[in-house]
């Protein structure tokens, strides 16, 4: 079992209620419609708790945190978004209730077990994860919960679940995990500068996982002996201490770009400028 706190990478939606709302919004809607997200199962995407927020719906939603918790210009940072990554034995053992119990005493030892929250629950990777929506205004007293040591205090709270329930390690010690770890860092050795010349580099190293973008998001898969993509998709967030998730990989990109040579990017930038000979332009002799 893990936790990421905060784990959007925009601090501008990551502190906006509306925003996280909406971003879960089109997961919910991605996940009933089963469409943008077509190798996912079936029902991967739904609310399993909420409390105090009687209308799940972004507008509605925001407007419900801001007037249980309204904004306190002491609290630079209102939400509270945390994600809760089970292993599939969990799951499987515990089933839906058992996370849902679990999440909830985690909020109740990290001091939201009062407070206004939605609990959304996804299956589209490897690990079922469970993220949960908060604020961090005291809904009783009206100032900020205490966060100073709040990542300390998360992981305490986690090896105590993990104790009392019998819980898995995170999933960053899985085989699988650690394949990718292993097969990324080989296929990045020869600079690729985009995902099909990764993609390229991991086919070459043998590798049997593959980088693919979905929405706004990057995820690794396996394929099978026909190339063709199959479960289970592990999300490249589980990788951002490494540096393996999606900003890093594109970071690593844009370095790697800037040290081609310049006669490449000459020659690359002319033909998207003149696709035709320059002499059609410029009315030069051919030679």
């Amino acid at each position: 079992m893990t936790a990421h706190i905060s784990i959007l990478d925009n601090p501008t939606i990551s502190n906006n209620f509306y925003e996280v709302l909406c971003y879960h919004q089109k997961r919910l809607d991605r996940g009933r419609a089963n469409t943008v997200c077509e190798p996912f199962t079936e029902g991967w995407a739904k609310i399993i708790d909420k409390q105090l927020i009687f209308d799940t719906s972004p507008e509605t939603a925001a407007s419900i945190f801001r007037l249980i918790a309204p904004i306190i210009p002491e609290v630079s940072s209102q939400v509270f978004h945390v994600s809760l990554c089970f292993t599939p034995t969990d799951y499987s053992q515990l089933k839906e209730t058992g996370l849902q119990k679990i999440s909830q005493e985690y909020l109740e030892r990290l001091g939201y077990g009062e407070q206004p929250y939605i609990m959304y629950r996804y299956k589209e990777t490897a690990y079922p994860h469970i993220h949960i929506l908060s604020t961090r205004v005291d809904m009783k007293t009206r100032i900020g919960i205490e966060d100073s040591f709040e990542a300390y205090h998360s992981k305490e709270i986690l090896y105590q679940l993990e104790q009392k329930y019998d819980l898995k390690a995170a999933p960053f010690q899985s085989k699988s995990h650690q394949e990718i770890r292993v097969a990324i860092w080989k296929a990045l050795q020869n600079k690729p500068t985009d995902y099909e010349k990764l993609n390229e580099e991991l086919a070459k190293t043998g590798s049997v996982y593959r980088a693919k973008k979905i929405g706004r998001g990057l995820v690794y898969y396996p394929i099978d002996k026909l190339g063709q993509s199959k479960q289970p998709y592990w999300k490249s967030m589980d990788f951002k201490e490494i540096g393996f998730h999606k900003k890093g990989i594109e970071r690593l990109f844009e370095v790697y770009k800037s040290q081609l040579p310049e006669t490449f990017y000459l020659r690359s930038n002319l033909e998207e400028l003149f696709p035709q000979p320059l002499q059609h332009y410029f009315n030069l002799p051919s030679k």
